[in-house]
């Protein structure tokens, strides 16, 4: 299904070494077809939200994460179809918009720190049909109130991969550092815009990196500026040892201008 893509695999490359997802302790997909009880459950909770089908229940305890979708046109392709992801309490049937959005893809699991629980990690577009900017989130269970939460959500402070516009480079990486704190980086690159002879607009950079303050288990972002910029650039544009595969952009004209390499063709 084009909606829903999954990417399944034993073992991956993690800073030099093979690695292997950890689950969330307890977590399971639900079977749509034969748990009736749970599905049932949720469809009652979720009965006054605007949703066409859930497409996933995951549960741990009992608290559900669940991915329904929108078919605004009924005539219309299922890839086109946007999505909204509920944490649901299957105990006292409270429910929380999570995030929102089309073409969620779903990676594995990974912990961000050493002492963090396994999070599922996942990518999403900000509207169907359009030239949308793709994101980055990972759902977790959030250590004081033992129910779903999605990081970086694009409504208050989003991590931004990609973006369709022709008039910019993206490059990004999700990497383990060293101390096996995992971060991810992003570079966003504006070139200088000329119309004939003259310039119409300066050209612009930003780079940010993205990761989970241990203490307060919040997902935080900050700008890299300064001389702290090229050894981020170099690390992206050399594109070794991502986490499960999330990077992209190093064929792109923003890395060739500093590895002097033509970007590979689409």
């Amino acid at each position: 299904m084009k909606f829903l893509k999954f990417v399944v695999a034993f073992a991956f490359i993690c800073a030099g070494r093979f690695c292997v997802a950890q689950v969330l302790d307890g977590f399971a997909w639900v079977d749509l077809k034969t748990d009736s009880q749970t599905v049932g459950k949720v469809a009652q909770f979720l009965r006054d939200k605007p949703y066409t089908a859930v497409r996933e229940i995951g549960v741990v305890g009992q608290q559900a994460l669940v991915i329904a979708t929108l078919r605004k046109d009924p005539t219309g392709e299922p890839g086109d179809d946007t999505f909204t992801a509920y944490g649901v309490s299957l105990r006292d049937g409270s429910v929380e918009e999570l995030l929102d959005g089309a073409n969620l893809r779903f990676f594995d699991w990974q912990k961000f720190y050493d002492d963090d629980t396994p999070e599922l990690l996942a990518t999403y577009d900000d509207c169907s049909q359009c030239k949308a900017t793709r994101f980055f989130t990972a759902f977790y269970i959030d250590r004081k109130t033992k129910r779903w939460g999605a990081r970086w959500r694009r409504e208050i402070a989003g991590a931004p991969l990609y973006s369709a516009d022709p008039g910019s480079e993206h490059v990004y990486g999700l990497f383990m550092n060293v101390d096996r704190r995992v971060v991810l980086d992003t570079w966003a690159a504006f070139p200088e815009q000329k119309q004939g002879q003259k310039r119409s607009s300066r050209g612009s950079e930003y780079i940010f990196e993205y990761r989970i303050d241990p203490m307060s288990d919040e997902g935080t972002s900050r700008p890299v500026t300064g001389r702290d910029m090229q050894p981020i650039k170099d690390r992206l544009c050399k594109g070794q040892d991502v986490v499960f595969g999330v990077a992209g952009g190093q064929g792109g004209e923003a890395c060739k201008s500093l590895t002097g390499k033509k970007p590979a063709s689409k």
